[in-house]
C-alpha cells in the first residue's frame, strides 16, 4: 500500500510551534473541499515544482520494500505450508504484518518527525528499515537450516518442530518491522518535499514503482522452476529481493540526499520532549477533519476485505486449479503477475483521467484541470467492481475467467494505492495550513492513515484465524475451505465500503 506527498519547510524550531488561532477550525467538506484547497495554494509560498525524476527517486525506495512483500504474497503460504506448519497457524502467523504497523508505523512517524541528524530527518530509519528488510529476507529463506542447526530433530519433521516455527515467526516479525520504518521514512519524505498540486503525480509514481516491481518478481516467480521444491525458489526471491533493496534505497538516499531545510546542524532531542510529543490522541485531533474521517473509515472497510486477497490468493488459485488430479503450482503467480500488469497500466494512465487540484503558476494564480472522473466516484467503482471479481473468482471453475478477474482487481488495487491517500493528503493540507506544521506532522499523519489499514487487517487476521482453525485440519497441505470463506467474506465487506463511499 504506497503513497507521496510533499511539502516545503522553514526555519523554526522543531519543539516550540504555537498552534494558530484557525488551526482549530474546521474546514468545510465535500464539494468545497477543492475550492478552499486551491485558495490556499494562492496565499502559500511557492514549492519548487518537482520532475518526473525527482518524483522517481523519491519513490524509488518502496521498489525494495515491495519486492519483500511480494515475496509473502507469492510464496509466504506456500512456503510456511511447506515446512510443516499448521494452516491455523499460518492465518495467525499473517497477522503479524497489520500488527506490526498498527504499533510500529505511528511510532516510527512521530519519531522520524523529531529527528534531527547530519544525513536528514527521514534517512536514518530508511537505512536501518533496510538492513532489518536484508537480514529477514535471509533468515526466512534459510530458516529451516537455522532450525536445523538449533535442534537436529527438526530435519524432515512433519509438523514442523517448535525451532522451525519459532525462526519463521522470527523472520516475518523482523521483516514487517523493518518495512515500517522503510514505510513510513520514505513517504514522510516524499510529504516534506512536494507541494499540494503533485499530490496525485506523486502518488501515481508511487504506484508505477511498486506495480514495476511487482511485474518484475512475478515474472520470476512464475518462471523460476522449483528445483528441489518451493524452499530452494524462496531462496533465489529472497537474494534477488535483498539486491533490489540494497540497490534502490542505495540510490533513494545518495540521489535524493539534500540538506534538511528546516535545521542546519544536528541538534540533540531532550527525553522529556519526545515523550510530550507523544500525546498521540491530542494530534490526531488537531489532524483529522470530518471529511477525513469519512474516508478514512472506507478505507479502513477496504483493506478489510483486501487483506484475504493478499495472503491467499495465489494459493487459492494453485488448489483450484488441477491438471489431470495435480496441482498447477505456478497458476497463483502467473495471476498476480496478471494483475500487477493491469495495476501498471491503470498506474500511467489514472492521471489523465482523473480531475485534481494542480499547481499555481503564480502566487495568486490558481489553475484547475478540467474535470474528468470525480476520484470519490472512481474509487467507490473499483470497490464495487473488487467485490465483483473476488466473488466470480470464488464462484467460478474456469481458470481462464479465474486469471482475468484476477487480473481486473489489478485496476482496483492501483485505485486503492493512489486516489484515497490523495485524498487524505489534500484534506490533511487543508487542515494543517502551515508549511511548517505540515514538515513536523507528516509522520502523525501518515500513521493516522496507516491505522486505518491495519486495524482492520489485524480484524481480518483474526477472523481468518478462527474459520481456518474452524474448518480446516490441523496438519494438511489444503487451505481451500478456509480460503473460500475468508475471500467470499472479503467480497462482501468491500460492497459494504462501496455503500458507505457516499457519504463521502
Amino acid at each position: 500500500m504506497a503513497t507521496t506527498h510533499d511539502y516545503g519547510e522553514q526555519e523554526h524550531q522543531l519543539l516550540s510551534v504555537e498552534l494558530d488561532e484557525d488551526e482549530s477550525e474546521e474546514y468545510p467538506d465535500s464539494g468545497s473541499s477543492n475550492t478552499l484547497l486551491a485558495e490556499e495554494m494562492a496565499l502559500q509560498p511557492h514549492a519548487p515544482t518537482k520532475s518526473g525524476s525527482e518524483m522517481l527517486t523519491l519513490t524509488i525506495g518502496l521498489a525494495g520494500l515491495q519486492s519483500a512483500y511480494c515475496s509473502q504474497f507469492a510464496n509466504g503460504t506456500d512456503f510456511l505450508l511447506g515446512i510443516g506448519i499448521s494452516p491455523a497457524l499460518i492465518a495467525s502467523v499473517w497477522i503479524i504484518p497489520p500488527l506490526c504497523g498498527a504499533v510500529l508505523q505511528p511510532l516510527f512517524g512521530i519519531l522520524s518527525d523529531a529527528l534531527r541528524t547530519r544525513v536528514g530527518r527521514r534517512e536514518p530509519l530508511v537505512l536501518l528499515g533496510a538492513v532489518g528488510l536484508l537480514c529477514a529476507l535471509l533468515v526466512q529463506a534459510w530458516g529451516p537450516a537455522i532450525a536445523n542447526s538449533l535442534d537436529a530433530s527438526c530435519d524432515g519433521s512433519w509438523p514442523a518442530c517448535p525451532a522451525k516455527i519459532i525462526v519463521s515467526i522470527f523472520a516475518v516479525v523482523l521483516l514487517y518491522t523493518s518495512a515500517q520504518a522503510v514505510q513510513v521514512a520514505t513517504r514522510a519524505k516524499m510529504v516534506d518535499e512536494c507541494h499540494v498540486g503533485q499530490q496525485l503525480d506523486v502518488n501515481t509514481w508511487a504506484s508505477r514503482v511498486i506495480s514495476l516491481t511487482s511485474v518484475f518478481y512475478y515474472i520470476l516467480s512464475y518462471g523460476l522452476q522449483p528445483l528441489r521444491g518451493i524452499e530452494l525458489r524462496m531462496k533465489e526471491l529472497a537474494l534477488i529481493s535483498a539486491i533490489l533493496v540494497v540497490a534502490t534505497v542505495t540510490i533513494a538516499c545518495a540521489a535524493g540526499f539534500q540538506a534538511p531545510p528546516a535545521y542546519r546542524a544536528p541538534r540533540t532531542l531532550p527525553a522529556k520532549h519526545l515523550l510530550e510529543r507523544v500525546s498521540y490522541y491530542q494530534q490526531v485531533k488537531e489532524t483529522v477533519t470530518t471529511r477525513m474521517s469519512k474516508i478514512l473509515v472506507v478505507q479502513f472497510l477496504s483493506s478489510f476485505a483486501w487483506f484475504p486477497y493478499l495472503f491467499y490468493i495465489s494459493r487459492y488459485i494453485t488448489e483450484k486449479n488441477h491438471d489431470g488430479g495435480k496441482i498447477v503450482e505456478r497458476l497463483g503467480p502467473l495471476a498476480l503477475f496478471l494483475q500487477s500488469v493491469v495495476h501498471l497500466i491503470t498506474s500511467v494512465i489514472l492521471p489523465f483521467f482523473v480531475s485534481h487540484t494542480v499547481e499555481k503558476s503564480t502566487l495568486t494564480t490558481v489553475s484547475i484541470n478540467i474535470p474528468k472522473l470525480d476520484p470519490v466516484r472512481l474509487w467507490r467503482l473499483s470497490l464495487a467492481i473488487y467485490s465483483a471479481c473476488v466473488a466470480g473468482i470464488v464462484l467460478t471453475d474456469s481458470t481462464i475467467l479465474m486469471l482475468a478477474l484476477a487480473a481486473l482487481t489489478g485496476f482496483c488495487w492501483a485505485v486503492t494505492l493512489i486516489v484515497p491517500y490523495t485524498l487524505l493528503t489534500d484534506e490533511f493540507m487543508l487542515r494543517n495550513d502551515g508549511e511548517h506544521r505540515r514538515s513536523t506532522r507528516s509522520g502523525v499523519f501518515l500513521g493516522i492513515n496507516n491505522l486505518a489499514i491495519t486495524v482492520p487487517q489485524i480484524i481480518a487476521g483474526l477472523i481468518c484465524t478462527t474459520i481456518f482453525s474452524t474448518v480446516s485440519e490441523k496438519h494438511t497441505n489444503s487451505l481451500s475451505n478456509g480460503m473460500t470463506i475468508s475471500l467470499s467474506a472479503g467480497s462482501v465487506v468491500s460492497l459494504l465500503a462501496t455503500v458507505v463511499s457516499f457519504c463521502i
